[in-house]
Parts: structure tokens; sequence; C-alpha cells
């Protein structure tokens, strides 16, 4: 397995190549995230060590979430994976459905943190509909697919180490707050997300993107269940 995700990263392909997906390869590749976690966040751990990093925010949820409630749990587990996955994995492979996905997510996270500043359950429930509206209009309007698909094939190799990379990096935000030297050292303290936007970049790939997605939620949720307060059940 780990042969063949080091092959893979030398030379990605943009052919979606759906494997069989089995329950030995699932478990394979979640010994390979924490394998990947572990090495990744040994310089991470020193510098926590000296206790100079900020505490993690705790995601906004509107006012009926208290910290320990289900909709958190929902949201760390299922609706941010999903959201991150159609961000940064979806368009790996162009298609009216996939980019017509991702401008809903776009839109859905302006809306929220430009309008809302934290997670409300009634703009997910808005997917449906926006999602049919920006797929009408692109069938409408003629968007330019064959060209978007033909630029993202030609420059697959970057578009995939850019997309796990951007991945990794943007998880500097979960710290409360970002000081000036932290963005010196982001690809340290971003190192564990970078490799996990690596793997799940391959899951995606290698598997289709319901699995990378699973892979994403199945870490989320095992972090979960470490870090919980008794009370989440």
């Amino acid at each position: 397995m780990i042969e063949n995700f080091f092959k893979y990263l030398k030379n990605p392909v943009s052919n979606e190549n759906t494997d069989l997906f089995t329950i030995r390869i699932y478990f394979k590749i979640i010994g390979m995230c924490y394998l990947f976690l572990i090495i990744s966040s040994i310089f991470l751990n020193i510098i926590r060590s000296f206790d100079v990093l900020p505490k993690y925010a705790v995601p906004k949820i509107d006012s009926f979430a208290h910290p320990g409630s289900i909709i958190l749990f929902l949201f760390v587990v299922i609706f941010g994976p999903l959201t991150e996955e159609i961000l940064f994995r979806l368009n790996l492979k162009i298609t009216k459905l996939n980019i017509s996905a991702f401008l809903t997510a776009v839109l859905m996270l302006i809306i929220q943190v430009f309008f809302f500043r934290r997670f409300h359950i009634f703009i997910y429930l808005s997917i449906i509909p926006l999602f049919a509206l920006i797929y009408y209009t692109i069938n409408k309007f003629h968007f330019p697919i064959e060209g978007i698909n033909k630029f993202v094939k030609s420059k697959f190799k970057y578009v995939f180490h850019i997309s796990a990379v951007v991945f990794g990096m943007i998880h500097l935000l979960n710290y409360e707050t970002v000081y000036w030297w932290m963005i010196v050292m982001i690809p340290i303290l971003t190192a564990p997300y970078i490799s996990m936007g690596y793997v799940f970049g391959y899951a995606r790939m290698k598997y289709g993107f319901a699995n990378g997605f699973l892979m994403h939620s199945t870490i989320n949720f095992i972090s979960v269940l470490f870090t919980m307060p008794k009370h989440w059940f």
C-alpha cells in the first residue's frame, strides 16, 4: 500500500481509477494515515512542548448547539469533511456535477463566513435548491467544462500537489490566533494536515470520491473519540 502510494505521488494521473475498495484496504489506509500523522507531527510536537502555540478554535455552531452536542459531532465528522472534500478533491475529476457541487460549497462558505460567521443547520438545508440552480445555470450558459477539463488534465500533477498542500495549510486557521511566526513555519505546523491531504487525494483518485470522503470522516471520527466530552452521546 505505502509503495503504491509513493509511486502515485511521483506521477499522479488524472484518470479516476475506481479500484475495488475492500475492508482490508480501508484499514490499510487508516494505518497509513496514522503512520504519516506520527511522522509528520514530530517537529510540531517539539514546538508544542514549549507551550507557545495558541489553542485550537472550536467551530462556531448555531446557538442551540453546546460544545458537546450531536450537532457539533455531525459537523466535525460529516459536514466538515464533506465540504473539504468537495472544495479540495472533488474537482480532481472535472464534470458538470462536480463543478456545480464545488461552486455550491464555495457559495455556502462565503455566506457562512460573511453573513453568519458560524455554522447554521439551515445553510446546509439549502444545498439542494442552490445546487440545482447552479447546475441549471452551467447548462444554460454553456460553462466551458471541456476547456477546464483539458487544463486540469494537462497540469494534473501540479493540481494534485497544490490541492494537498493548500488543504493542509488552510488548517492553520484552526488556531484561535495566528501569529506572524506561525505563517513562517506553516509547513511544519500544518505538516500532519498536508500529509492527510495527500492520503485523501490518493484515496479519492484510486477508490472514488465517496471512499476518499469515508477515509476523511473516519480520521475525524477517531480524533473526536479521543477528545470528546463524556456527554457527547
